[in-house]
């Protein structure tokens, strides 16, 4: 294997970024990668979500193009690169916000997690880091049947202070899927058998 070494920063403020580091080859196709376990990410073909803004990946000897995107309100930094077996090439970068948003934040209404409703293949941890690294401010947990809480998984992690999760549910009967939130802490859960639509929509 060859090695990157990637470090993205905010360019306004300097510090560790989360952000999306993707890889594709000369093709366009997204390249296998390496990463050791030992690193907090987020990790699938081509792609590695980072919570700090650092990723060391292991490619195959080869060309690929690099890119780092942190959301649709931040900018793009890529580079193309050329690397050897054995070699390791470190690779630098500032994202900036582009796009200011005051008094808005960024929402996503439907998250799941493998964890809880093996739904997706993001376990509870990638999923808070993939948030991140998309610059989702305000996440609604969904997941079929359960209150699942991002907050304990997002504190481990050290990706609590980039969003504010919260608890919903994706209620998944035989005339349809109802995603409702918020839900306190504590709720119980919506009977998915209530077929009755009063009955339901006072059950949600």
């Amino acid at each position: 294997l060859a090695t990157l070494e990637v470090q993205v920063t905010d360019a306004d403020s300097s510090s560790e970024v989360p952000c999306r580091i993707t890889i594709v080859d000369k093709l366009g196709a997204l390249a296998p990668i390496y990463a050791s376990p030992d690193q907090q990410l987020a990790v699938r073909p081509g792609v590695a979500y980072t919570r700090d803004g650092r990723a060391t990946l292991g490619v195959q000897p080869g060309e690929y193009t690099v890119y780092a995107t942190r959301g649709f309100e931040y900018g793009l930094a890529a580079e193309t690169v050329s690397i050897q077996a054995g070699e390791t090439r470190r690779l630098e970068w500032d994202l900036r916000r582009e796009v200011p948003t005051p008094g808005l934040v960024s929402c996503d209404t439907h998250t799941h997690t493998f964890t809880h409703s093996r739904h997706g293949d993001a376990t509870i941890e990638e999923r808070v880091i993939t948030l991140a690294g998309e610059a989702v401010e305000m996440p609604i947990a969904t997941d079929h049947e359960f209150l699942a809480d991002y907050a304990p998984a997002a504190q481990k992690t050290g990706a609590a202070k980039y969003f504010t999760p919260v608890i919903g549910c994706e209620t998944t009967t035989a005339k349809g899927h109802f995603n409702s939130f918020p839900i306190a802490a504590g709720s119980r859960v919506p009977d998915l058998r209530i077929l009755d639509w009063p009955r339901l929509m006072q059950a949600i």
